[in-house]
């Protein structure tokens, strides 16, 4: 169900926990979770939850305790639709429904970076990934900080240089299958 999480070990395969949300704000029967879920380099037994609310929560899973809730960056955000670490420690890209992309550090709360779609009916953000080999950005391809971002709805793929505020540096059209096309 996407209002609970299960957790088992991969070791055993014995069930582990089951995470519960606080139901703050959430109507019997509406789905609390999106289904984006990721963990992030040095965070232990840790994992991020992308909510309907368009926050993110992070849990500890050997304690089953809800650590901590990062916010969306505005009341109309909409769900999370794609959440991925960054090479960076403690820094996680956020995609919402509603448009919005964001890098967060996650250890002090902060916005680290805030991104625009190329327009307005840009299709929605399914997933993020980065380059990691230290080269693709900048004005001579030489320095780090490529993000891509991709769209199941269209098949596009964005090219992000993240220096300088981060701009967009190209766009695959229709770079894979859609379902229905």
């Amino acid at each position: 169900s996407s209002r609970t999480i299960q957790v088992w070990g991969t070791g055993s395969y014995e069930h582990h926990t089951t995470l519960r949300p606080q139901r703050a704000g959430v109507s019997p029967g509406e789905p609390i979770y999106t289904g984006q879920i990721c963990n992030a380099p040095t965070y232990l037994n840790k994992i991020f939850v992308g909510r309907h609310d368009g926050s993110v929560e992070i849990w500890n899973l050997r304690t089953g305790n809800l650590i901590y809730t990062i916010l969306p960056p505005s009341s109309n955000a909409g769900p999370v639709t794609a959440l991925q670490p960054t090479p960076v420690l403690s820094l996680i890209a956020i995609a919402h429904k509603g448009g919005s992309l964001s890098i967060q550090n996650v250890e002090t709360d902060q916005l680290v970076l805030s991104l625009r779609p190329t327009s307005s009916n840009s299709p929605q953000i399914t997933s993020i990934s980065f380059r990691s080999d230290g080269i693709g950005a900048g004005d001579d391809g030489r320095k780090p900080g490529v993000m891509a971002t991709a769209s199941a709805d269209s098949g596009d793929i964005t090219l992000w240089d993240l220096n300088n505020g981060g701009r967009v540096k190209g766009v695959l059209r229709g770079a894979h299958k859609t379902s229905g096309g």
